[in-house]
């Protein structure tokens, strides 16, 4: 290949739209030069692939140290002002002044090729468009220049054409039939390159739209024509699409605009173009909204986002955030109040069953170490009963496992912290962020929501609990040296009678306490949840009025150390955690009718399925159950039983009859299975 062919090679880049074949065509280009041993050629070429690339630091680099080269012929130095006048405009914001200058200085050169004149002259015309406010008459100006130059190649003269076509659109008051007339000429002449004659029929049709009245038919058959075409540009099929869509939503046929959206957004997810994509998903979401319903603004969001202008024209980064909050018609915590709360329990049964919703994988700082997106889960507990429900301990990750398992904020009525450990209230400021967002967005304001905290966390979050607030009762405290009674269902009209009791966990938490949370119908409770939280086991955690006597417990067991290990009944009792003597000494103590055993510790290795295993041999029952998160359990209060949500298949499955499988990551959550669900 001779420079000759180079030089016209790398000029028809110029009026191709498509960067991948760009791509290809400069990295051949440039190792023909390389082997001419042409060196600008080169520098001129790895310019043009920063650009491609969107390497435009480097693009600018290139060019401006080849325009600081005294023997660079006309040719080169018109070419390097050109790239570097479009990576101008490729910046955030752009320079666009700066783009003007690169151009007007190739426009005035006396000796530059005629093409890259012709050239020069269109972008500086485009670039006229995106000042502030643009100066469409020297857009209009400068492409006349171009339709006039008796020597100016017809690919130039069409996009020429094309360009100013688009500026008579935005002429105050739009000049529309001169308009058209411009893209009736590109898409008659013989020669013109597919690039200019897609753009044009697209432009057309969209100028057919914007007559009165409109010539839809003409407007549409422009378009199909572009989707028809095998060797037409994939972003003009796709704006064809777009726009042939919205026609035929105008129209009032939503089957038709439904199919044309949906392929449209196929080509632009090719593409990658994502504005776009938010465009149809918009008007995808306004499809079955009749015109005459749409608001004014819902119009011309909708007529924007199908005829976006061809002259790719860039709309500063404050326009393009203005674009996407017009977009959105509510806000996100509005969608939130929207949504439905979950439907574990409907209707009569609400009164008789309740919800324990297991939301806690792992305890400590372990889930943080593993990254909150891991498998690897922290979190809390959810107790629902009569349509109302109470959150115990919501730690790292709380927030995500209770929304993972489709329940609502709504549903959360009172928060119960045990201690002041970040793995037990650490998503407890959000919990209350989110329900005064909730709260101020909903036009029927919901009932204030409650907490009971102990001493030493409510010390804590003093600051943003101690004044009273019209989504957030104040909350009630806790002490651990005494054994406290809150009766919610007196207090707040919810269904729970909550009693505290003294713990022994770690010396920086003093105030620590466990909870015993009982479901009250008609006065009198049906179901009694007890939570040890973090403790030691000692002997006073078995009695009536503590964990005695609970219907289901709920026992953290952190990790058991080796002596226990060895020698269960005689070890010494773990500090600060039950660990595995310990919780074997609850469990037989207080007997309760299903024990779930939680808090597993996640520092050395997952055990939890060995672990379980000797628990039920030692205590003589196999109604324990290893916790984890989105464990649900249904408990039917009178005659009592218990019932587990299956893992794969989602049916409510007797606890006696579910197997429990072993996560399939490290750390993972467990799988509850039904017998139709496993071997």
């Amino acid at each position: 290949m001779a420079e000759q062919q180079i030089r016209q090679v790398y000029n028809r880049l110029y009026l191709s739209e498509d960067d991948n074949k760009k791509r290809s065509v400069l990295e051949q280009l440039r190792t023909e030069a390389e082997q001419l041993g042409l060196k600008d050629w080169v520098r001129l070429i790895e310019a043009r692939l920063a650009l491609v690339n969107d390497q435009y630091d480097i693009a600018i680099k290139l060019s401006t140290s080849l325009l600081d080269c005294p023997e660079l012929t006309s040719e080169l130095r018109g070419l390097a002002l050109h790239n570097r006048g479009f990576v101008y405009s490729k910046l955030e914001p752009p320079r666009t002044k700066d783009e003007i200058a690169d151009y007007t200085t190739v426009i005035e050169m006396p000796d530059v090729p005629v093409e890259q004149k012709a050239m020069a002259l269109v972008n500086r015309g485009v670039a006229y468009c995106r000042l502030e406010p643009p100066r469409t008459e020297n857009t209009i100006a400068d492409c006349i220049t171009v339709i006039e130059m008796p020597d100016a190649p017809a690919e130039h003269k069409a996009l020429a054409l094309v360009n100013r076509g688009v500026a008579y659109g935005d002429l105050k008051p739009p000049r529309t039939k001169d308009e058209i007339a411009d893209y009736t000429t590109v898409i008659e002449m013989p020669d013109v390159p597919v690039e200019q004659k897609t753009r044009a029929l697209v432009n057309r049709g969209i100028a057919y739209g914007d007559l009165k009245p409109p010539r839809t038919e003409d407007a549409i058959a422009d378009y199909t024509t572009v989707i028809e075409m095998p060797d037409a540009p994939a972003e003009q099929k796709a704006r064809a699409l777009l726009c042939r869509g919205f026609t035929y939503k105008q129209k009032g046929e939503p089957k038709k605009a439904k199919d044309d959206f949906l392929e449209a957004k196929k080509v632009f997810e090719q593409i990658g173009d994502r504005d776009r994509i938010k465009s149809i998903d918009f008007m995808l979401s306004r499809l079955d909204v009749p015109n005459k319903n749409l608001s004014q603004e819902d119009q011309e969001i909708i007529k924007a986002a199908s005829s976006a202008p061809a002259t790719d024209k860039q709309l500063s980064v404050e326009d393009k955030i203005i674009n996407d909050f017009t977009a959105k018609k509510t806000s996100v915590y509005e969608n939130y109040n929207k949504q439905k709360s979950s439907s574990y329990i409907e209707g009569a049964d609400a009164k008789n069953e309740a919800i324990l919703a297991i939301l806690k994988g792992w305890g400590s700082a372990v889930p943080l170490l593993l990254g909150g997106e891991g498998a690897c889960r922290g979190g809390g507990y959810f107790l629902k009963f009569n349509e109302k429900g109470l959150a115990v301990d919501p730690g790292h990750d709380f927030l995500r496992n209770f929304h993972d398992q489709r329940f609502h904020l709504r549903e959360l009525n009172a928060v119960l912290v045990s201690h002041n450990h970040p793995d037990h209230m650490h998503d407890l400021k959000s919990i209350d962020d989110v329900k005064y967002e909730m709260w101020a967005g909903s036009k029927k304001k919901p009932k204030p929501y409650w907490l009971v905290l102990d001493n030493d966390t409510d010390r804590s979050t003093e600051e943003w609990t101690i004044d009273p607030k019209d989504f957030r009762k104040p909350p009630f405290r806790v002490d651990a040296n005494r054994h406290d009674e809150v009766s919610l269902d007196e207090e707040a009209g919810l269904p729970f009678k909550i009693e505290s009791f003294k713990v022994k966990h770690t010396k920086d938490v003093p105030n620590a306490v466990g909870y015993r949370v009982s479901c009250v119908k008609e006065k009198k409770p049906v179901l009694t949840v007890g939570f040890s939280c973090d403790t030691m086991y000692f002997p006073g955690l078995c009695k009536e009025g503590n964990l005695g006597g609970c219907d289901i417990l709920v026992t953290h067991m952190s990790q058991p150390n080796i002596p226990e290990l060895k020698d269960p009944d005689n070890a010494e009792f773990k500090e600060n955690h039950l660990g595995y003597r310990g919780t074997i000494e609850l469990i037989k103590q207080c007997k309760p009718k299903l024990t779930i055993v939680s808090e597993f510790w996640a520092g050395l290795d997952d055990a939890r399925i060995l672990l379980l295993q000797g628990l039920r041999k030692r205590c003589g029952t196999d109604n324990i159950l290893p916790g984890g998160v989105g464990l649900l359990v249904k408990v039917t209060c009178e005659p009592m039983g218990f019932q587990i949500m299956c893992t794969n298949c989602k049916k409510w499955t007797q606890h006696e009859k579910i197997k429990v499988g072993s996560s399939s990551v490290p750390f993972g959550p467990l799988n509850y299975l039904c017998p139709d669900c496993c071997l």
